[in-house]
């Protein structure tokens, strides 16, 4: 089974909506953690400390994951990885980063929300 489509292909596949915000500056440290997309909690980006990234994904009992760059440059975030060997890049542009949530918005125009993967 293949790895995750796109580096970031879960962020991209939200619904399309028209609430646009001007350009913000995002703090970084809000970022480092798990986030998961609701309805694919079985997909997991971790962003860690340094720009360093890691995708995991788990079907059945199941688990795939590969490990990619991440750099945020105000509120756009751009993550390369090379799920087949392929390097794949996508930017996104971050609308909202609370503690607990992270909203982005995909150059399509596609919003999805992503919700802080707490620690058992």
């Amino acid at each position: 089974m293949r790895v995750l489509v796109g580096c970031f292909a879960l962020v991209l596949c939200g619904t399309v909506t028209g609430d646009d915000k001007k350009d913000e500056v995002v703090d970084p440290a809000k970022l480092v953690g798990k986030w998961t997309t609701k309805g694919r909690e079985n997909e997991i980006l971790e962003f860690l400390k340094g720009g360093k990234l890691v995708m995991r994904r788990t079907v059945g009992d199941k688990e795939e994951a590969f490990d990619g760059t991440y750099k945020l440059d105000g509120n756009k975030l751009t993550v390369v990885a090379k799920p087949d060997g392929k390097e794949d890049k996508s930017t996104v542009t971050i609308k909202k980063l609370t503690d607990a949530e992270m909203v982005v918005v995909a150059e399509s125009g596609n919003e999805v929300v992503m919700l802080r993967v707490k620690d058992k």
